[in-house]
């Protein structure tokens, strides 16, 4: 009887090695990506044609360490991709880590009140905004903060 019963244990156990048997999922990895950092950092546009589709390219998450919500704000027009997606989203969904995002949007037309149009990415809690504007680029840049 003893025999059967430590055969019982030892096939359980081994049975659990590797295996995760309950996965975390957002609500309950959110520690885990408590350091997750990304900026626009040198990607905000100037001199944007007006009403033009404005892209920010890739821009790359760091410390993500588990699968992470992604949502974006901002101009009706906000969307981001993520890298190797090919449809831009507006509605939030996952990203996993290792990938990268961009966001675009339209630039500000001419009747606008504003020239400046700002897209804010979410992931994990912690946000970044993209920002363009249709007025010129100070001298010698193409960029502005």
């Amino acid at each position: 009887m003893n025999k059967w019963i430590v055969a019982v244990l030892m096939i359980g156990v081994v049975a659990g090695c590797g295996i995760e048997w309950f996965p975390e999922d957002n609500a309950t990895s959110g520690d885990k990506n408590k350091d997750v950092s990304f900026s626009f950092a040198g990607k905000n546009k100037c001199s944007v044609p007006a009403g033009s589709n404005v892209d920010s390219g890739p821009i790359e998450i760091f410390n993500l360490q588990t699968t992470a919500t992604i949502s974006v704000s901002g101009a009706t027009t906000s969307r981001y991709t993520i890298i190797g997606e090919n449809s831009p989203r507006t509605a939030p969904a996952t990203i996993r880590p290792g990938q990268s995002v961009s966001v675009t949007h339209q630039a500000a037309t001419p009747d606008a009140t504003s020239k400046i149009v700002i897209t804010t990415l979410r992931i994990a809690g912690k946000e970044a905004s993209f920002k363009s504007t249709t007025d010129p680029c100070a001298q010698g840049t193409t960029t502005f903060e």
